[in-house]
């Protein structure tokens, strides 16, 4: 009885070895995996390294440039990517998937990308971009909705997160340092301000609606936001509440995009555009009005990744006195260079110019 007992504990051992020895053991391992938070705060999980990316949006895709990231995009739109002079030049000749309201998914699968990059910011753009990503799901393709933009905290947010998709930490970090150093200098010389120091500010995005992101542009400069106890994120105000909160700088931003700009529409227009502001009705009571401190932004320098730029125009604007040798113009043009290569371009961005 033992030797049979033996015997069967043996050939077990044996059935069991076999088993082992023909198993294909463990698998191998996957694609790696990254994982990040959007502008939209959803968990969006990616395949590494980013080699093919499809990015909707002129905001990221001018970001990824200037980090040197733009060789792994195989599609943009022709509507907002190929809109702007940067992402124009670099992405030229990149297929283009159709419009930011409208990407096509067939074109968007010819280019086989491993990400799609869209914003959520503009209501317009993240419901599209949404509606495509259900489209996309049954080809395993994800979409992130990333920003940068509106304003500074979200462009830095943004940018550190795609310096992480696509492997450009460094970059990213040199992208933020180099505008946070000028904020910096702002806030410390803002800073001691009392209240009744500071500068009454209306700032105005269009047709008389101010929003939370202007609202942060005219903190960060050091001014005090006339419009500051309106319902934000966005509101509409009326003439008459801008009259009687007096305000004694007004910024508007210039719409359409190219009205200032790299691809300025005109002298004589910006200026048009400007006077009419002056000309509202009521507005010869407004200090900013009487002592012509009504101020232009380039779209560019606004509501986009280069929004910092529009702050230190604004709080040169604000206290000429305090930032003498502060010349905007001039860190604009060092940024271009240092993260584009651009040493000559064309553009106007504010109206009046400093």
């Amino acid at each position: 009885m033992k030797l049979r007992i033996l015997w069967m504990a043996t050939a077990a051992s044996l059935v069991m070895a076999l088993i082992l020895g023909c198993s294909p053991g463990p698998a191998p391992p996957g694609p790696e995996m990254l994982s990040i938070t959007d502008s939209a705060g959803r968990e969006v999980v990616v395949p590494q390294p980013l080699e093919r990316v499809v990015v909707l949006a002129s905001q990221p895709a001018e970001v990824i440039a200037a980090l040197g990231a733009h060789d792994g995009l195989v599609g943009v739109t022709q509507n907002h990517v190929l809109r702007e002079l940067i992402t124009r030049v670099v992405y030229h000749g990149i297929p283009s998937v159709g419009n930011i309201l409208a990407p096509s998914v067939e074109a968007i699968l010819e280019v086989k990308p491993q990400l799609v990059i869209s914003i959520s910011a503009w209501a317009g753009a993240r419901e599209a971009a949404l509606g495509l990503e259900e489209q996309l799901r049954a080809y395993d393709i994800p979409l992130a909705l990333i920003d940068c933009l509106p304003d500074a905290d979200a462009v830095f947010r943004d940018t550190m997160t795609l310096g992480k998709l696509f492997g450009r930490e460094d970059r990213a970090e040199e992208y933020v340092d180099f505008f946070q150093k000028y904020l910096r200098l702002v806030e410390e010389r803002t800073g001691k301000l009392e209240a009744s120091q500071r500068v009454r500010v209306y700032m105005e995005v269009m047709d008389y609606t101010v929003t939370d992101w202007s609202h942060k542009m005219i903190v960060a400069a050091g001014g005090a936001d006339v419009m500051a106890d309106i319902g934000l994120p966005h509101a509409r105000v009326s003439s008459e509440q801008v009259v009687a909160r007096n305000p004694q700088v007004i910024v508007v931003r210039a719409m359409p995009p190219n009205l200032l700009g790299h691809d300025t529409s005109g002298e004589q227009k910006v200026r048009d555009t400007w006077q009419a502001i002056l000309d509202r009705p009521g507005w010869g009571a407004i200090d900013a009005v009487s002592n012509r401190k009504v101020y232009l932004l380039a779209f560019e320098i606004c509501s986009a990744p280069r929004s910092p730029i529009g702050i230190l125009h604004m709080a040169k604007w604000f206290y000429p006195e305090l930032f003498p040798d502060l010349d905007p113009e001039q860190v604009h043009h060092e940024f271009l260079g240092k993260f584009f290569g651009l040493e000559d371009y064309s553009g106007m961005f504010t109206y009046p110019q400093d």
